[in-house]
């Protein structure tokens, strides 16, 4: 069987797959597939000195594509978590979410208040969602700033989501 058999087979059982999905969730992958399609087509010669250089609490606008189950996909705003450098082709973000009125954030989140610059709901760093994405997935909008306090409640809430109690108390000393 050649590549082009096995593309053919997989492209059939991909067709069925999206078939038995739901009008709205077609609409999504197709959507998907063709922005996917676009980053595969323009990997090699993509110029990412066009995007600034990142820096920690910047808030940008990342498409985070087509997922399955629980993981986070979509057009969503993330907060940068880490600086880098103009030669990098990623860097790593936790995207952010609003919390509509009479809900809570999640105690394994980080609750940033509203950020006025971005609505008027209050806004929670989605923690368990943390990922390395490509700068491809950047989409151009405004960049917002997040508070030195913001930032705070984002680090705070990470070492008590995913250090053990041993290095928190390390940390402390």
């Amino acid at each position: 069987m050649t590549i082009l058999d096995t593309l053919k087979e997989k492209l059939e059982d991909l067709k069925t797959i999206v078939q038995s999905f739901q009008v709205k969730k077609q609409r999504i992958f197709i959507h998907w597939l063709d922005r996917h399609n676009d980053y595969l087509r323009n990997e090699e010669t993509y110029d990412y000195s066009k995007h600034l250089v990142y820096k920690r609490g910047m808030v940008v606008e990342v498409d985070f594509g087509f997922n399955i189950g629980a993981e986070y996909g979509g057009h969503h705003k993330a907060v940068i978590l880490h600086k880098d450098s103009a030669r990098a082709k990623s860097v790593v973000v936790v995207p952010l979410s609003s919390v509509k009125e009479g809900q809570t954030v999640h105690k394994l989140d980080a609750d940033l208040g509203v950020i006025e610059s971005l609505n008027d709901n209050k806004v929670e760093a989605l923690l368990g969602q943390i990922t390395t994405i490509s700068k491809m997935r950047i989409q151009p909008s405004t960049i917002h700033r997040l508070t030195n306090e913001q930032l705070d409640e984002i680090d705070n809430k990470m070492v008590a989501r995913f250090l053990g109690s041993s290095m928190k108390k390390k940390l402390m000393e």
